[in-house]
Order: structure tokens, then C-alpha cells, then sequence
């Protein structure tokens, strides 16, 4: 695995298949442990984002916000996702149903291990949510629900989710 270190001279490091960059080093550790063994680069971004929310929970949860550029080789294109929002106070009510409507139609069981990734990592030291995280996630990168979502998403269609 690769690590940067603080240097005065701002030394980046180089990696030969991919690297991970968060604020908080151990979120930066999951994402380049999913392309360790095999995951893509979505698949860091998304483990690693689910990190955040453990080792940095005042600023990174479920529900926030951000921009992704993913690079589909195989098409010849990129893709930008953009998930950012801001609302102003006398909507802001009406933005988080919105916001929770969004969340729900995506797969049932993502949602529910992120929820609990979420609020049982409020008690757990930093290893122990790490570890509960990573395994969440492992689990629901195996249901044929992720399968759906990622088929979905290169077919350009709706996902039709099923709980499993």
C-alpha cells in the first residue's frame, strides 16, 4: 500500500494501479484495501466514503453531498455524478424528505447496512467500526441487488431492487 507522507516539499506519491485520497488517513486504508483485492475505483470511492462517516462523522455522514468523476475505459467516456445540495432554511424541510426519498429507492439492503455502519459506528473505537464497516460493505457488495444497481446504472435504466 501506498502512503503519503507531510513533507515541506509536497512530494506526491506514485502508485502503478491506483490510489486512494481522503482526509482521514484510515478512510484513505479502505478504499486502497478494496482495490487491493480487485475492486474498482467506484467501489474505493464508496467504501472509503462509508469510512469517513466512522473516523470523521462531523463532517462526512450518509446523507452528504460531493462530485465524482468516473471514467468508463471500456466506452471512452466520463461520467460526472453530482450529488452536492444545499437549501436554503425555510426549505430545508422539504429538501431532506426529498433527500430521504432518494435514499430509500436505492437497494434496500445498501441502505440498511450504511444506516447501520452509521449509527452503531457512533460507539465503536475507530478499529472496531472500521472493521464493521468494511464487512458491511463486503456483504453488500454480494447481493444481487448490487448486481442490479451496477447493471442498471451501465444500461442507463432504473434500477429494479429486490432485498437480496
Amino acid at each position: 500500500m501506498t502512503r503519503s507522507t507531510l513533507s515541506i516539499t509536497k512530494t506526491t506519491p506514485l502508485a502503478r494501479h491506483g490510489m486512494v485520497v481522503a482526509e482521514h488517513p484510515r478512510g484513505a486504508e479502505v478504499g486502497a484495501r478494496i482495490l487491493e483485492r480487485g475492486g474498482n475505483a467506484v467501489d474505493a470511492a464508496v467504501a472509503t466514503a462509508f469510512a469517513m462517516t466512522v473516523v470523521e462523522p462531523f463532517m462526512s455522514t450518509i446523507a452528504g453531498s460531493g462530485t465524482m468523476l468516473v471514467h468508463l475505459a471500456r466506452r471512452g467516456q466520463t461520467v460526472c455524478l453530482d450529488f452536492n445540495a444545499v437549501a436554503p432554511a425555510d426549505e430545508l424541510l422539504g429538501a431532506a424528505r426529498e433527500l430521504l426519498g432518494q435514499i430509500l429507492s436505492k437497494g434496500p439492503l445498501a441502505v440498511q447496512y450504511a444506516l447501520e455502519a452509521t449509527l452503531r459506528g457512533f460507539d465503536m473505537g475507530l478499529d472496531d467500526g472500521l472493521y464493521m464497516e468494511a464487512t458491511l460493505f463486503g456483504m453488500a457488495c454480494g447481493t444481487d441487488d448490487m448486481k442490479e444497481g451496477t447493471k442498471a446504472f451501465l444500461e442507463k435504466r432504473k434500477p429494479e431492487f429486490r432485498g437480496r
